[in-house]
């Protein structure tokens, strides 16, 4: 019983395994995890640092150090650095492929946008990584084939994947009652869907874009 695990070092041998690959469940041989890359839908989340501006003006444009994100539906999201003395500012900023280099100057457009007086606030860090969405817009923990998964954050996984993670460890400790809301629902896919959704998703977001627009002339 149990599993074999194959990696670049050598083989594990498993009672028990659980796929945590989220946003890289397609990887570039295609064998990460192709059944929950059928389910998932990856998007990459970019993100830049602004230079120190001084805790007092972090304070002035986030009384509270508040963390915030916009209801837009290509959204942004943006707090001060856990120091408090910079702004981490993210985004789709792009739905082609780019660099985080490419879309800094896009994210610095949106972060202006939102506060003039950063116009000329240089930017000093800039990356990007993929975040995973599913086509419900649920998270999913589950078994597949005697397989543990946990997936589908919707681009929310700094606290989403905590929770879920507490949740399928005290699966696999045997815990009493561990069964939770969204343990074991229907993971949709979509017909001809491979994991890989690059062609399409300019196309969404140029429509997602659209509805923004026309949300805001009729605000």
């Amino acid at each position: 019983g149990g599993f074999r695990v194959a990696t670049d070092k050598g083989e594990i041998r498993a009672d028990a395994v659980l796929v945590t690959t989220n946003g890289y469940s397609l990887d570039a041989r295609g064998t990460a995890s192709p059944w929950l890359a059928r389910r998932l839908v990856p998007l990459n989340s970019y993100i830049i640092a602004t230079e120190e501006l001084g805790e007092e003006r972090i304070e002035q444009l986030f009384p509270g150090r508040r963390m915030i994100a916009d209801s837009k539906r290509v959204l942004n999201y943006f707090r001060p650095s856990p120091d408090g003395k910079r702004i981490l500012w993210g985004g789709r900023a792009s739905f082609r492929a780019a660099t985080a280099e490419q879309t800094a100057v896009t994210l610095h457009q949106y972060m202006t946008a939102c506060f003039p007086e950063l116009a000329k606030v240089r930017v000093t860090h800039a990356w990007t990584g993929h975040v995973a969405f599913t086509f419900d817009f649920l998270p999913h923990i589950g078994v597949q084939d005697g397989i543990h998964y946990a997936a589908g954050c919707q681009g929310s996984g700094v606290a989403m994947a905590t929770w879920l993670g507490h949740n399928v460890a005290m699966k696999l400790a045997g815990a009493a009652n561990a069964r939770f809301a969204l343990d074991g629902l229907p993971f949709p896919t979509r017909p001809f869907y491979a994991g890989n959704p690059a062609w399409v998703l300019p196309f969404i977001g140029g429509w997602y874009r659209l509805r923004d627009r026309i949300d805001r002339m009729a605000a």
